[in-house]
């Protein structure tokens, strides 16, 4: 049955509000692999708004919310299973549908040619999620001629080490694109950190993609109104890419400071400029949080203990502040 997604599909407007901005996108061109040896999530039947839970493996910082499964709604996932407050993550937006269900009124069956299917890669962590859809028709293309060879693939991928995602755009045929995108322009793309559901309202701030689909770019929003789409299809290959900015730490700037070795693997060290002192030094996580502090200078600063992976510095002096990257090894 087709049903509308988050009050038809989503209604939202973008935010004139000034928001500390919590990722950024970059877009790539990578060749589309098949998931191979993974675990199928309808099991060989057709479907149209699967429903089912989905463990990531790991626990995924989106914004600041914890998550450790995702629960399917259609093509999107809720981070709680009760309809009231949780994350909304719509990866690709779109009236999708099995493409073995030649009557969309027909009951499910086992003849399926979407597969929905996921694996977990890796060792803990730097473990990924990826999450497939393979070619998935559309639910309005199909409704208008049961014979519609229209589709699309994708994939959905979760990095545990530094909390990024990532949509893979895979094979699609959009002959008709208006029938296919329910009379948009394109998919939706769609994050929203915090949304009471039963009240269609955005608590905060959330981000959704608009502009062109080889080209998108992220804009933000604070309240449900309007449809934003993509304008186009996305090409096969295509890769977005979501990485966590670093924030509530100030943007200094000084170009004294020096931090060696880096990559680092059990201690760094720091030189500043002529007659600056070191007075604290602070080391924040990926999700800016502050997981060590040294309130003076030392020759060595230790840092056994944190997980490999990336860092901000923030190097205070007695003339100026700066930040600085640092990757443990």
């Amino acid at each position: 049955m087709k049903i509308a997604h988050l009050s038809t599909v989503l209604l939202m407007v973008l935010s004139n509000s000034v928001f500390a901005q919590s990722y950024k996108l970059s877009v790539e061109n990578k060749t589309f692999e098949n998931l191979t040896d993974s675990i199928s999530i309808n099991e060989g039947l057709t479907w149209d708004d699967p429903d089912q839970s989905v463990p990531i493996g790991f626990t995924w910082s989106f914004f600041d919310k914890q998550i450790d499964t995702l629960f399917m709604i259609g093509e999107g996932f809720l981070s709680s299973e009760t309809l009231d407050i949780a994350s909304v993550i719509y990866p690709v937006g779109a009236d999708l549908i099995d493409r073995g269900q030649k009557n969309v009124s027909d009951d499910f069956h086992t003849n399926s040619l979407s597969p929905i299917s996921y694996k977990i890669e890796g060792n803990t962590g730097s473990r990924i999620f990826k999450l497939e859809f393979l070619n998935a028709g559309f639910y309005s293309s199909i409704d208008a001629d049961s014979n519609s060879t229209d589709f699309m693939s994708f994939q959905f991928w979760i990095f545990e080490e530094d909390n990024s995602f990532e949509i893979h755009f895979g094979p699609n045929s959009v002959s008709n694109p208006l029938l296919c995108y329910d009379f948009e322009s394109g998919i939706f793309s769609v994050f929203l950190p915090e949304y009471d559901v039963n009240n269609d309202e955005l608590i905060g701030e959330g981000m959704i993609l608009t502009g062109a689909a080889d080209n998108p770019q992220i804009k933000w929003l604070d309240q449900i109104d309007s449809v934003e789409t993509l304008d186009g299809t996305v090409p096969n290959g295509m890769v977005f890419r979501f990485t966590k900015e670093i924030s509530g730490i100030a943007n200094f700037i000084s170009s004294e400071a020096n931090l060696f070795p880096n990559p680092a693997t059990e201690h760094f060290r720091l030189t500043v400029g002529e007659n600056e002192q070191i007075a604290d030094i602070q080391i924040f996580d990926l999700n800016g949080k502050l997981v060590k502090q040294f309130d003076e200078p030392q020759e060595e600063y230790n840092i056994i203990g944190l997980s490999k992976g990336l860092y901000t510095v923030k190097i205070t002096s007695n003339q100026s502040a700066s930040t600085q990257k640092l990757i443990i090894q």
